[in-house]
């Protein structure tokens, strides 16, 4: 279900955010970046990559956890829209189909 989080993203209107740092800015921000996950303040996604392409990212892992979740009720919110859209058909008849006897039970 965790596997399309990238896309997630986008499709919630979040953005990578700006700027993307150097490997060598982020290492020196990995410090001050922690901090701030410890301290309770407001935490950056620190994004880095080479020649300022994003390619990777450190978040607070709370972030981390919010976001799995966000993506696990929407797969189970795509799941029961198709169930939804299914066919139905009254416990009674199935019962009958494979011989319930639904007042025995």
């Amino acid at each position: 279900m965790r596997a399309h989080l990238g896309a997630r993203l986008v499709e919630w209107g979040m953005a990578i955010p700006n700027p993307v740092l150097s490997f060598r800015e982020a290492r020196d921000q990995l410090g001050h970046a922690l901090g701030t996950y410890r301290g309770g303040a407001e935490p950056e996604i620190l994004v880095f990559g080479s020649h300022r392409k994003a390619e990777a990212a450190v978040v607070p892992y709370a972030l981390v956890d919010q976001l799995l979740s966000r993506v696990d009720d929407e797969e189970i919110a795509a799941i029961v829209r198709e169930r939804r859209a299914m066919d139905s058909e009254p416990l009674s008849d199935v019962a009958a189909r494979f011989g319930v006897d639904l007042s025995a039970l």
